[in-house]
């Protein structure tokens, strides 16, 4: 055999389906598959057409997308290197079910109906991989988490300032978590000498993905040959700005926001580099005017950080959600100060409600400690912010809650944080909740917490109101498992207490709110027995959610339920007792996930 029809039987027999046909029909399979190249961007087959063949990509990344009635269409899955491309549609006879493209410069063998057939009638060890193939996608499909193929091939390019030594700090952190081949236009060279062309260099790099987990291409410029070659290479891309909220030159965003366009290209991250002394974040808003393009702020010289930016490049970002439970959810806080002690790193945090304020300070970087005292001081200490109202629109007017939150976070934005972050409000315009991802952090929380009764509902800049998160998801596991990439999700369950007491409420369901506060008022007599308004209205709206939240639980990897009792919905002067309910429970639960073998 030839080089060439080496490397094929080398691809075929590290396919899964392939794998255990013996040798002789390997070589005589490697005869009959065509080589196929596919540009980033290109289509490989559409929906609708006659299936004359299957596909196995042997380097790159594709796309699955699938027509919408109005004529759009929607992503509905990835294909790595080493899967099949099109096998459902022979075994079941039906044209192409999906439209496939390219996320980045794909090689495939492209094998024709008639001799994959002959290998699935005389191969059975084919036809069984096959079949567990099929079957695995379904699992993933009714587990509910779209778990995308792990990256083969990741870029890292320079965006603003000296990305030199960031850059080479994250390829060697995540070098030593997964096999890594690192190529350089240095490499390149060495290898294939300074006159070499496109077609040698698609063949061996084509050979350097095939022989490792993980490949990092390293672009000096992004403007030069080697920087375009790197772009296309890529499954995902990751920018390093050492300049963060400058202003001026926007070119390196523009083209790689270029590449996002239509869902068909590479991810892109961007990852700002800020002093070690650095307090809050700054500068996410340059990147996020494109919508598809993630920002990750780290402090120069951080392991932790790097750390946390390398998990999400090999797509194992570990998730908290944090539900909403009122002063309930001060037993967050204990859940975290666990955490703490235990060493385990968080890279993204989300919430509703109460649950959304402790989430956004963990993004934040607050120590437990540091949330404690803050709660003391602004919570614990004065008492729950209501400013009682004539009822028109709520019980409370707002104003010190919005105080609350202005004074703790001011002009904080939600993309200028440690670690990402969402809240949930609820919007009562589209009756579809609403993730708040990016704008003023103090706005979004103000909307994830209006209790309907309690707080005003908040405006939207489109004119649409919004309500605390807990009346339409109360525990976003949904929501994260969009933001964490397939790695784990822990999930803190604040479940409704014990049921409100009727006590004097009569059955025929009439009171008079002025019988009510006669009695309240006459020293004489004693109260009227019967749940207050806030009562009433905080119990409603901790109790409409608990139920899809019990649900939403089902997609989380790790699920904790504090055991928060009776404790009221404002009930904030019981800070340290919840604290502590949260870090007793929490440290059992890792104890007994590490005895059961189970690692987060």
């Amino acid at each position: 055999m030839d080089s060439g029809t080496d490397f094929v039987v080398e691809q075929l027999r590290d396919a899964p389906v392939f794998q255990a046909i013996p040798a002789a029909e390997l070589t005589a399979l490697a005869g009959e598959v065509e080589v196929i190249h596919v540009n980033a961007g290109g289509t490989l087959a559409k929906q609708g057409d006659a299936a004359d063949g299957v596909y196995l990509l042997v380097s790159g990344r594709l796309r699955a997308f699938a027509q919408q009635p109005d004529g759009g269409e929607v992503a509905v899955g990835e294909i790595a290197a080493g899967e099949l491309v099109g096998e459902m549609s022979l075994l079941t006879e039906a044209v192409r079910n999906a439209t496939v493209r390219a996320v980045r410069d794909s090689q495939l063998f492209f094998v024709k109906s008639a001799t994959f057939n002959r290998i699935i009638h005389t191969q059975p060890e084919a036809t069984l991989a096959i079949a567990r193939v099929l079957v695995e996608r379904l699992e993933r499909a009714n587990a509910g988490r779209q778990t995308a193929p792990p990256r083969r091939a990741i870029a890292l390019v320079p965006a603003y300032g000296d990305c030199r030594g960031t850059i080479e700090s994250l390829a060697a952190v995540v070098g030593t978590a997964v096999d890594t081949e690192v190529v350089t236009s240095a490499t390149v060279a060495a290898s294939l000498g300074p006159d070499h062309t496109e077609a040698q260099l698609t063949h061996w790099l084509h050979r350097v993905e095939a022989g490792a987990d993980l490949v990092i291409y390293i672009a000096d410029d992004i403007d030069t040959p080697w920087g375009h070659r790197c772009l296309r290479q890529a499954d995902h891309i990751v920018a390093v700005d050492r300049t963060p909220g400058s202003i001026g030159d926007n070119h390196v965003i523009e083209v790689l926001a270029g590449l996002t366009v239509g869902a068909i290209g590479p991810t892109v991250d961007a990852v700002c580099v800020h002093p070690p002394t650095k307090h809050r974040p700054s500068g996410g808003h340059r990147w996020i005017r494109n919508r598809h393009i993630r920002v990750h702020h780290i402090r120069d010289g951080s392991s932790g950080d790097l750390d946390r930016v390398a998990r999400t490049m090999m797509r194992k970002d570990i998730g908290l959600v944090l539900s909403g439970g009122g002063a309930r959810g001060l037993a967050h806080i204990g859940v975290l100060r666990a955490f703490e002690e235990a060493s385990i790193p968080i890279d993204v945090a989300g919430g509703t409600s109460f649950g959304a304020i402790v989430a956004f300070m963990r993004a934040l970087d607050f120590t437990w400690r540091e949330m404690r005292d803050a709660m003391w001081d602004r919570l614990a200490r004065p008492g729950a912010p209501i400013d009682l109202t004539p009822p028109a629109v709520a019980v409370s007017k707002g104003s010190k809650l919005m105080k609350l939150l202005t004074d703790g976070f001011g002009e904080t934005q939600i993309e200028d944080t440690w670690l990402r972050y969402f809240c949930v409000s609820s919007n009562l315009s589209t009756g579809h909740p609403l993730v708040h991802s990016s704008g003023n952090a103090a706005m979004a929380l103000r909307a994830s917490v209006a209790i309907p009764g309690v707080f005003p509902p908040v405006a939207s800049g489109d004119g649409e109101v919004l309500v605390d998160g807990a009346v339409m998801n109360n525990l976003p596991v949904d929501v994260m498992a969009s933001f964490s990439n397939g790695g784990p999700i822990i999930a803190a369950n604040l479940r409704a207490p014990a049921a409100i007491a009727a006590g004097e409420l009569p059955t025929d369901g009439i009171v008079s709110g002025w019988k009510a506060l006669g009695r309240r008022l006459n020293p004489l007599r004693s109260r009227l027995e019967v749940p207050s308004v806030l009562e009433i209205l905080t119990r409603s709206s901790e109790t409409g959610g608990a139920e899809s939240a019990r649900v939403l639980e089902r997609g989380a990897d790790f699920v904790l339920h504090p055991p928060t009792g009776d404790h009221a919905l404002l009930d904030f002067g019981m800070l340290d007792e919840l604290i502590a309910t949260g870090y007793e429970y929490t440290m059992a639960e890792l104890a007994r996930w590490r005895a059961a073998g189970h690692s987060i």
